[in-house]
């Protein structure tokens, strides 16, 4: 029998340090490896439109890697999920236009959840001034959801954050968001404590300074020093001037892009002041404006309504389109709404939506530019119905010039007759309504359309074909009796889970 060969004691210590060097390496290996590889997974997640694992995964690598960037980028995306004026979606006559980035909502369950997670992120920052951006958002994200006790809260936190690392600037910013939620709120010596603050700060640059000067002007005509605000709406228009005038300056030898007067905020902030004092200034009229939006199997709550006057309609889909008008409003809990005292004009609509409330919503009759006289009642409902459901075909379909198209849709009530419009995309199958060319292709009181390939290509004149593969597809509007439009198949905004066939016709 053998003996076994004793270990030397003298080798524990050895294979100790060796065993717990190999453990230190892999616990080194793992914290430097796991964020990018689950930031990595998180990617994949959004691609797929898998939101709930997306947000699980981020939920995990905020609480377990909460120094890192990755889980600060995660922090971020789900900041953005949570606010509800990340993005909204501008629909006036003849017009939709999509402000912000169009991203996924953050499931309700989470949301208790959300801020704990991001302050633990922020306070794990080692670079501050990553914590203080960290609590800014979140106040940003509670003044969206209109819990102004929390953005105050955690602005006030990044205010004095910023300016202990003397980031004055940063400060400054933060004061400004603070003055609105507190005018808004109707606060106005709060929102005078939040500009002293400010004023305080060495902020450079005369546009910059411009933006406390208008508000200035905001808190004086909120308070009726009507005098007082037309003189600063004033001062603040000269700051920008003046601030526009030296960076040009300082850029004369540059290739930089040209500063307009145009984009700054307070300038627009500033000239909006001035048409609410000239609204004052100038008879209103005993006219009022009632009207409802209903939807289809939904309550359209808290639609913003903004009567503009024609001549300024422009200005309500470029750059300002955050700027609060005189004559706004928010539906109620049944939808309707209701405008008085209005000046006499021509005005326009422009409704605001959060994009969720959209998804799945065809376009909508709106009334086109009206006139408004004195002593006049005006009755304007806006009906929403739900995008036409196309049945067949499903998906992309390939076929020859010699093929046929067929299409099929599902009813819709009170549509008296369906206009079909071709529409040829020259970008990639995979971004639907983008880059598309359209031509009317027929008129039916069915809700079944057939043609021949080459008879619905031959509607497109002014495109040669002729060796091309074309991917085409088509629009369906419901129209009823009167001619107004009550949906399309299109929809307002691309609905992931919904059917948009497309024909791949290979031409031969």
């Amino acid at each position: 029998m053998k003996e076994k060969n004793p270990v030397d004691k003298k080798q524990y210590p050895t294979l100790l340090i060796a065993v717990l060097s190999a453990l230190l390496v892999s616990i080194i290996v793992f914290v430097f490896a796991a964020p990018p590889i689950m930031h990595a997974t998180i990617e994949r997640s959004v691609i797929r439109n898998e939101i709930e694992t997306a947000v699980i995964q981020s939920f995990r690598l905020m609480r377990y890697f909460p120094w890192t960037s990755e889980a600060r980028s995660a922090a971020y995306r789900l900041l953005s999920m949570r606010e509800q004026s990340s993005s909204t979606v501008l629909v006036g006559h003849d017009f939709v236009f999509k402000s912000g980035d169009q991203l996924p909502i953050l499931p309700e369950k989470y949301h208790n959840k959300l801020p704990m997670a991001v302050e633990k992120v922020a306070g794990a920052q080692q670079n501050k001034l990553w914590r203080y951006n960290l609590q800014e958002r979140l106040g940003e994200v509670f003044a969206s959801l209109r819990d102004t006790a929390q953005a105050k809260r955690y602005l006030l936190m990044a205010c004095l954050g910023f300016e202990k690392e003397h980031a004055e600037f940063r400060a400054y910013q933060t004061y400004m968001k603070l003055f609105d939620i507190s005018l808004f709120s109707g606060l106005f010596d709060e929102a005078e404590s939040y500009l002293t603050k400010a004023s305080v700060l060495d902020v450079d640059g005369s546009i910059a300074r411009s933006e406390l000067v208008v508000r200035q002007g905001l808190l004086a005509f909120e308070r009726g020093e009507t005098a007082r605000a037309a003189d600063l709406f004033q001062k603040t228009i000269d700051m920008v001037s003046y601030g526009i005038a030296e960076i040009e300056q300082e850029n004369a030898d540059s290739n930089r892009p040209e500063i307009t007067i145009e984009a700054q905020s307070s300038y627009q902030k500033a000239k909006h002041g001035f048409q609410r004092i000239e609204a004052m200034s100038t008879d209103s009229t005993d006219s009022h404006i009632y009207g409802s939006i209903t939807m289809q199997n939904r309550q359209p709550v808290d639609v913003t309504v903004t009567l503009i006057p024609v001549k300024e309609a422009r200005m309500a889909i470029g750059s300002t389109e955050h700027i609060q008008y005189h004559f706004q409003t928010v539906t109620d809990e049944t939808g309707a709404f209701h405008f008085s005292q209005i000046p006499l004009d021509d005005y326009t609509y422009v409704f605001s939506f959060k994009p969720e409330q959209l998804v799945g919503y065809g376009a909508f009759y709106i009334p086109p530019p009206f006139s408004v006289t004195d002593q006049q009642i005006l009755h304007h409902d806006i009906s929403i119905y739900e995008r036409i459901a196309i049945r067949n075909p499903l998906g992309n379909t390939e076929m020859t010039e010699s093929g046929e198209l067929s299409i099929e849709w599902d009813v819709v009530p009170e549509a008296a007759w369906y206009d079909l419009t071709l529409v040829w995309f020259f970008g990639p199958p995979e971004a639907p309504f983008r880059n598309a060319y359209s031509v009317h292709l027929a008129r039916t009181e069915s809700n079944y359309y057939s043609t021949d390939v080459a008879q619905a290509l031959s509607q497109i004149q002014d495109r040669s074909l002729s060796g091309l593969n074309g991917y085409f597809s088509c629009n369906i509007k419901a129209f009823d009796a009167k001619g107004m439009l009550l949906t399309d198949s299109e929809g307002l905004l691309f609905d992931n889970d919904a059917n948009y066939p497309m024909w791949h016709i290979v031409f031969r």
